[in-house]
């Protein structure tokens, strides 16, 4: 695209697309469905509050 670092990160998303040839395109594999969500979350299982290895929880502490 040749252009400068400050034109470029002043680009909006759909002007990146546009640039890009990538606009009116559907993103590669789209958004999981609920099956897969699920074998996701069973997969990234969240932790139990206070099961922190460092013993802090969600903010850090002790």
């Amino acid at each position: 695209m040749r252009l400068d670092p400050k034109t470029f990160w002043a680009m909006t998303p759909l002007e990146l697309a546009i640039a890009c040839g990538l606009h009116g395109e559907a993103p590669a594999g789209g958004a999981p469905d609920r099956n897969a969500l699920l074998a996701l979350m069973r997969s990234y299982p969240d932790r139990e509050r206070g099961s922190d290895p460092a013993g802090g929880g969600p903010r850090g502490g002790g």
